[in-house]
């Protein structure tokens, strides 16, 4: 079964969805360990991890959207407000 407009197939999103879940998960673990070995600081973690991920994430959202799409300016404070009490927020709020 396809999804309308000839969309892949809704057990490929799935599985996509799954993999996924399970490569944060299994990401958080393994590095939480190596964070702890070296007594690293969780704010410093925590910038390094999101330094890391937003390359891969810009790639994934230019090839799923087929191009960048710059934000309004207006939009920019909202964008700020939201990746600093969810993203980063989260990530140092639980590495206390």
């Amino acid at each position: 079964m396809a999804l309308s407009g000839g969309g892949p197939h809704l057990g490929l999103i799935v599985l996509a969805l799954v993999v996924v879940q399970i490569g944060f998960g299994g990401y958080g673990i393994v590095l939480k360990y190596f964070a702890q070995d070296a007594k690293a600081d969780s704010l410093v973690f925590s910038i390094c991890r999101d330094g890391f991920a937003a390359p891969v994430l810009i790639l994934a959202a230019a090839v799923a959207e087929r191009g960048i799409w710059l934000p309004r300016l207006s939009d920019l404070p909202m964008f700020f407000l939201l990746g600093l009490t969810g993203m980063f927020g989260n990530q140092v709020g639980l590495g206390n």
